[in-house]
C-alpha cells in the first residue's frame, strides 16, 4: 500500500510539472526511487518417513544472502521464520537428532515484474526425514579365509531426504556416507543408516573396500572392489567379503614409453636407434639382477645386450643405433626385486620408424600351380593390432584387379574388378609368432610385411592389382602402419 502511494505521488509531481507550460520546456532532473528492503516469512512442515508423523524439535536454519536465522518444529511438525531478507531464494536446512539433514532451496513469491509483496512468504515442500535406525555388518577375508584387521571400508547409502513435489510426487535424493574398521575378526559393523522400512523404495547401498597391503611394505597384495547390497533384505545375516589377492602385484611394469609392457594395444608405435626408453615398476627393481636385451624378429637372431640405468623403481636405456628401419624386433626385460624375492620377465616386439612410402610385390606361392596362392609382401609392417581378426573379405576386402572377370567386356561390373564397391577375393595376415623367445608377449601382434590371397583363374600375368586400404567399409578393420597411419591406394602387378 505504501509503495503504491509512493507511485502514485511521483506521476501526480510529474504531470503537474508538465502541465505548467506549453509543452516546450525541457527538464534534465532524474528522479530516483530507492527500493526499500522487504522482508518475509519461511515456513514448512517436517514427517518421519516411516510413520508419516509430525517431526517436533526439528531444527531448522534458514540461509539468505548473509542473513542465517533458527526456528524449530512444533508438535504439529510445522515451522515458521520471520523477518528473513526475501532477496530471492533462501536455503533451508532441517536437522533433528537420529535422522537424515534434508535441504532445500525455495524463493519468495513474487509480483508483476519480479518485485517482492509485502511480507512475501517462501514455503518449504512437505518433507519427510529418514531415521538413521539402519546398521549393516560384513566380514572381510583374504583368499585364504585369514581376517582382514583394521580395514577402513566406507559404505554409501541413501536416499537422505524425501519431499513432495509441486505436482503431487513423492521424490527423493541424497545419500548418507559413513565408516567403519574392521576388528580383529574381519567385522566391521556400519551405524547409523537410512532406515530401509522408509517409504521410499530404493535400499541398496554399496560398501567400498580399498587395496589390502597385507605385509605393510607400501604396495597392494588384496584387491580391494566395492560391493552393492540390499539394506533391506541383507542386514539380517553378516555378508561375506573375499578380497583376491593380486597376482601381479609381486613386481610389474605400471607405465612405460612401450605400450606393449602395460597392456594389449591396437597401435603400438614405432622406435628409432637412440631412442630412450622408459619404465615404471612398482617397486624398486636391483641394478645387479636387471637384463635388457633386444633380439631380431628371425629364430636365432644374435641378441644386443643394452646396459639400463635403475633409478628406484624407473629404469631407462637407449635403444642400439645400428637398429633397421622398417624392420621388427623383440626386446626382452628381465629384473628382480631389491631382496630378489620377486621377479619379472616380459619380451615385447619393437616396431621400428618406417623408410619411405609403402609399396608392394607379388609373388606366387608355387611359381608353376596357376592357381596358386599370392604372397604379398610390403615394405612395411601394416595391420590392424586385432590379433583375433586375420582375414579381411567381403565388404570389408580391399584385393581387385584390373581385369573383365566375367568377360562383359566392362571392368568394374563385377566383385573382384577394379571400380566394383566391394570384393570377394579374402586376404589373409601371414604373421609367426616368437614363440621360441621367453615370456614373449604378444605371442601374434596382427601386423605383418606378408599378406596371402587366392586369385581367379582368370587374372593374367602382369594384371594391375589394387589394394584399396582406404575403401575399407568398417573402420576398426582398415590396415594402417605400427605407428598409426592410414593407408593410401597403392598397386602391385600380378606375377
Amino acid at each position: 500500500m505504501m509503495r503504491n502511494f509512493k507511485i502514485s505521488f511521483i506521476l501526480l509531481l510529474l504531470l503537474a510539472i508538465a502541465g505548467c507550460d506549453d509543452g516546450k520546456q525541457t527538464f534534465n532532473e532524474n528522479v530516483t526511487i530507492n527500493p526499500t528492503e522487504v522482508f518475509g516469512t519461511v515456513g514448512g512442515f517436517v514427517m518421519d518417513a516411516t510413520t508419516d508423523a509430525p517431526l517436533e524439535g526439528v531444527n531448522i536454519t534458514v540461509i539468505s544472502g548473509s542473513t542465517t536465522l533458527t526456528a524449530v518444529s512444533g508438535a504439529d511438525g510445522i515451522f515458521s521464520v520471520q523477518n528473513v531478507p526475501a532477496t530471492g531464494s533462501v536455503v533451508v536446512l532441517m536437522d533433528a537428532d537420529g535422522y537424515a539433514s534434508a535441504r532445500q532451496i525455495i524463493p519468495f513469491e513474487m509480483g508483476t515484474g519480479n518485485t517482492p509483496f509485502v511480507n512475501p512468504v517462501a514455503t518449504a515442500s512437505p518433507a519427510w526425514l529418514v531415521p538413521l535406525t539402519g546398521s549393516f555388518t560384513v566380514r572381510v577375508i583374504d583368499d585364504d579365509g585369514r581376517p582382514i584387521p583394521s580395514h577402513s571400508l566406507m559404505l554409501k547409502a541413501g536416499p537422505s531426504q524425501i519431499w513432495l513435489t509441486d505436482d503431487n510426487y513423492i521424490n527423493s535424493s541424497g545419500q548418507v556416507t559413513t565408516y567403519a574398521n574392521t576388528n580383529a575378526l574381519g567385522i566391521a559393523m556400519f551405524e547409523n543408516l537410512p532406515d530401509s522400512g522408509s517409504m521410499v523404495s530404493n535400499s541398496w547401498i554399496e560398501i567400498s573396500v580399498p587395496d589390502y597391503d597385507q605385509d605393510g611394505d607400501g604396495y597392494p597384495d588384496y584387491s580391494g572392489a566395492t560391493y552393492s547390497y540390499d539394506l533391506r533384505n541383507d542386514s539380517s545375516a553378516t555378508q561375506l567379503i573375499r578380497l583376491s589377492r593380486i597376482n601381479n602385484s609381486a613386481l610389474t611394469i605400471y607405465d612405460s614409453t612401450m605400450p606393449y609392457f602395460t597392456n594389449t594395444v591396437v597401435i603400438p608405435g614405432t622406435y628409432g636407434g637412440g631412442e630412450r626408453i622408459y619404465l615404471n615398476f612398482n617397486r624398486e627393481v636391483s641394478e645387479d639382477t636387471i637384463e635388457v636385451e633386444l633380439y631380431g624378429a628371425e629364430i636365432g637372431s644374435p641378441s644386443s645386450i643394452i646396459t639400463p640405468t635403475v633409478q628406484g623403481t624407473l629404469v631407462y636405456f637407449d635403444l642400439p643405433e645400428s637398429i633397421v628401419l622398417n624392420e621388427k624386433y623383440f626386446l626382452r626385460v628381465y629384473a628382480t626385486t631389491q631382496d630378489f624375492y620377486y621377479q619379472y620377465e616380459k619380451t615385447v616386439p619393437v616396431f621400428t620408424h618406417p623408410d619411405g612410402t609403402l609399396t608392394v610385390s607379388l609373388v606366387k606361392e608355387d611359381p608353376i600351380n596357376p592357381a596358386s596362392p599370392i604372397i604379398a609382401t610390403f615394405s612395411q609392417y601394416i595391420g590392424n593390432g586385432s590379433p583375433g581378426y586375420q582375414t579381411w573379405s567381403g565388404l570389408d576386402g580391399f584385393v581387385y584387379f584390373n581385369a573383365d572377370i566375367n568377360s562383359s567386356s566392362i571392368t568394374g561390373d563385377s566383385a573382384s574388378e577394379w571400380g566394383y564397391y566391394t570384393t570377394d577375393v579374402p586376404m589373409t595376415i601371414d604373421e609367426e609368432g616368437a614363440y621360441w623367445l621367453p615370456s614373449v608377449t604378444p605371442g601374434q601382434t596382427n601386423y605383418s610385411k606378408t599378406f596371402r590371397f587366392t586369385v581367379p583363374y582368370s587374372i593374367n600375368p602382369g594384371t594391375a592389382v589394387y589394394f584399396t586400404f582406404d575403401q575399407v567399409s568398417t573402420s576398426n578393420y582398415r590396415l594402417k602402419t605400427a605407428d598409426g597411419m592410414s593407408l593410401d591406394q597403392i598397386q602391385g602387378i600380378m606375377p
